[in-house]
């Protein structure tokens, strides 16, 4: 199967499952033979896809585990096969990191042999620990020698790393053995890595193999401190744990920004609900959130994790922050429009520049003197509107903030209405957007909103949502290796 047909399909299934408690019979067939797509024994048959479906896959998190922990649903042929295909690899060679923490198995030759250099990819590893765990305080993944008296689980308990041909899958964690139930039926793991030999569809952006293999090790020693040291509540909360990982390749790997090639799929949508997103596309949101806050902010969301889901972790961390989840969707939004050619220098992402360009939810022409709009927006997501002054070209884009995390945590999320009134002077609205407009928003009484305007590039509402200050904290305080 060609790789875009089989990454689109794979997003497809893997978003549908994500906001669902279960998984059908027909869901799981599918799973089933994506993952032998992906380990190379499908029938390499391209069907149909969905309209719209453009995502790539980076990562076989979910794909793998819903498997995994779905075992006993399939047939007792299949039931065969897949405990094969998640036995760990039996390879012919392996190779400590200078760090003595990880043990890298491999294939001296044939199909699943490296095409990069090892001594590079074992100094990245322990790059992945310097940064986080060293650097940023997270526990190293619980070990599975206690679980291993004949040698079935790496032999030792250093983290293991297997590289096979993975058929366009960046790589995945596989967890193994609960080692804690946190909350019921759901519980931290042990695991292991599995990534790709060769990464053929590099380079990206003049970077080379290599530099895949490092961004995917980041991200999935990352998943083994996330089902490992806090929990596993897959596929509810899919998205928190792509996107932590996703931005944990760029904070590591700061030079490689593989994250760009995902990125472009949220500019382009970014009125879907969080939860909607496979999480890859979202990364820069932890970007954000920890040129705001720091680093911390992250870590204090996965132990809230524990005993949240995602969005109420999220929300109730940024209020221990002191500041509230509507105010810094609203800020964030603002920041998602000022990229590319929006771009202001020091203000912002840093690499604001190289960002795609913001795509407004709805573009439409204002006549003055007013115009009522309704507005369909979606639980936690920003809604943008842009509206062009058909006498003077003005264009004012409001950003509607709706950070409703009850509704957002439902199966099916569906859109709230409100409604909205945009006035050519300072008068007629109940708060004014600069010195030329004034504006009504109708929030149905619910707190969860939060508005930014923006007139001609100029943020004009909000005191503080219009900071342009870059704050990033807790800069990694000596270098790495790479």
């Amino acid at each position: 199967m060609k790789k875009s047909i089989l990454k689109a399909i794979l997003f497809f299934i893997l978003i549908g499952f994500a906001n669902s408690n279960s998984q059908t019979k027909a869901e799981l067939d599918s799973l089933y033979n994506l993952f032998l797509n992906v380990k190379g024994l499908g029938s390499k048959i391209s069907p149909d896809l969905p309209t719209g479906v453009e995502e790539n896959l980076k990562c076989g998190l979910n794909l793998v585990n819903t498997l995994r922990f779905n075992i006993d649903s399939f047939s007792p042929e299949q039931q065969e096969l897949l405990k094969v295909l998640f036995q760990r690899p039996v390879t012919t060679d392996s190779m400590i990191t200078p760090s003595g923490r990880y043990k890298i198995h491999y294939y001296q030759t044939g199909t699943d042999a490296p095409a990069y250099d090892l001594n590079l990819l074992a100094i990245a590893l322990d790059s992945v620990y310097k940064f986080e765990i060293e650097f940023l305080g997270y526990g190293f993944p619980p070990g599975d020698s206690l679980y291993d008296p004949n040698g079935d689980y790496g032999g030792d308990n250093k983290y293991d790393i297997y590289i096979m041909n993975l058929y366009d899958l960046y790589g995945y964690t596989q967890f193994e053995v609960p080692v804690q139930e946190v909350q019921q039926d759901l519980y931290r793991y042990t695991s292991y890595m599995v990534i790709d030999n060769d990464y053929p569809w590099y380079p990206f952006q003049n970077k080379q193999p290599i530099d895949a293999a490092r961004v995917t090790v980041a991200h999935e020693f990352h998943h083994a401190i996330q089902g490992g040291n806090y929990i596993l509540r897959l596929p509810e909360d899919l998205f928190f744990y792509e996107i932590t990982s996703t931005a944990m390749e760029e904070f590591v790997f700061d030079s490689i920004n593989d994250y760009y090639a995902y990125i472009p799929d949220y500019f382009r949508n970014p009125s879907r609900a969080f939860p909607n997103n496979n999480g890859y596309n979202l990364a820069h949101w932890n970007i954000y959130i920890r040129d705001i806050f720091g680093y911390n902010i992250i870590k204090r969301q996965w132990e809230l994790m524990k005993t949240n889901r995602a969005l109420s972790a999220i929300n109730n961390s940024i209020q221990e922050y002191t500041s509230v989840f509507e105010f810094e969707l609203a800020r964030f939004g603002i920041w998602n429009y000022f990229t590319n050619y929006r771009s202001i220098s020091g203000a912002y992402f840093e690499e604001a520049r190289n960002y795609p360009v913001l795509i407004p939810t709805v573009s439409t022409v204002f006549s003055p003197p007013s115009r009522y709009y309704e507005i369909s927006s979606f639980p936690v997501s920003n809604y943008y509107m842009r509206m062009v002054n058909s006498s003077n070209n003005d264009t004012i884009v409001s950003i509607f903030a709706n950070t409703d995390v009850l509704k957002a945590l439902n199966t099916i999320i569906s859109p709230q209405v409100t409604y909205y009134t945009l006035f050519s002077d300072t008068l007629s609205g109940d708060y004014n957007i600069g010195d030329s407009y004034s504006a009504t928003f109708d929030n149905n009484g619910n707190a969860f909103w939060k508005l930014a305007e923006i007139v001609n590039n100029i943020p004009l509402t909000g005191d503080s949502i219009i900071i342009v200050k870059k704050s990033l904290a807790n800069i990694l305080p000596f270098p790495l290796p790479y």
